[in-house]
């Protein structure tokens, strides 16, 4: 069996490609969604919370969008931004829409 990590950065969930029987990409377990997160919230979010949060997400499109080649996230939505628990750790997930910006506009 092969394993493959590949660790974009922090805001990216780490992948884990495993070689074998037909084993696909095994993606990092995050506690939530920042929909679920949201919907959990006991009222509005306190303001330096939705800072830190929008901060976080800013973050992994940069990643993604100064990547060479530049990739497109094309899906962010809340279901697919992956939050812990205590919202401290905010990453981009769900990247099945995304492309390759190099070779979609040739």
């Amino acid at each position: 069996m092969q394993v493959f990590r590949f660790t974009p950065r922090s805001v990216l969930p780490r992948f884990t490609l495993l070689v074998c029987g037909g084993k696909g990409p095994v993606m990092e377990l995050m506690d939530q969604t920042l929909a679920d997160y949201l919907a959990n919230s006991r009222g509005p979010l306190p303001l330096s919370k939705q800072v830190h949060i929008c901060l976080q997400i800013a973050q992994g499109l940069t990643y993604l969008h100064e990547h060479t080649p530049q990739i497109l996230h094309r899906d962010l939505t809340a279901k697919n931004v992956l939050v812990k628990e205590d919202g401290s750790i905010v990453k981009i997930g769900d990247l099945g829409q995304a492309i390759d910006y190099l070779n979609y506009a040739t």
